[in-house]
């Protein structure tokens, strides 16, 4: 079950692998017409998380802690993130 954080909706997934306390700030669904599952692109209080969700309920997710970036830029509209 996918839970609303504003007009968001989270998935399970991320839900399940987030920190005692760690606040969600921003999120992005992108589904192209052609993948089955979307991707989210989740902002929290204390890292950057990406999901993939595949099929028969198995994702990938990676995550990226702010020490880990030295610079983090996000320009809304058309997606544009740069990690470095």
């Amino acid at each position: 079950m996918k839970k609303k954080y504003g007009k968001k909706e989270i998935p399970k997934e991320v839900e399940e692998n987030l920190y005692p306390g760690e606040q969600i700030l921003y999120s992005l669904k992108k589904k192209i017409s052609l993948e089955a599952k979307p991707k989210y692109l989740i902002v929290t209080d204390r890292r950057v998380m990406y999901l993939d969700l595949k099929i028969l309920g198995r994702y990938d997710l990676k995550d990226i802690p702010y020490e880990n970036l030295s610079r983090l830029a996000f320009i809304k509209g058309r997606l544009l993130l740069n990690l470095c």
